[in-house]
């Protein structure tokens, strides 16, 4: 089990606070614009997902239906 409860948290918050100001230095942007962008793309990404399933269901299922259609 792990000993050190404070310092390690203190360890976490300076870390990543210096990852955060890095990127902000090197990038020129703030962490909260990139998690921003990236919420806005994996939106984007989830609807075009969900048409590709909606579309795949459908013809798979029109698929079997005409199957069925010509078996009976």
């Amino acid at each position: 089990m792990n000993n050190c409860q404070e310092p390690c948290k203190i360890y976490y918050f300076i870390s990543n606070f210096a990852i955060e100001l890095l990127i902000q230095i090197i990038l020129g942007v703030k962490m909260t614009d990139i998690t921003k962008t990236v919420s806005e793309n994996a939106k984007e990404g989830w609807k075009g997902f969900s048409l590709f399933m909606f579309i795949g269901t459908t013809f798979v299922l029109l698929v079997v239906a005409l199957m069925a259609l010509f078996l009976l």
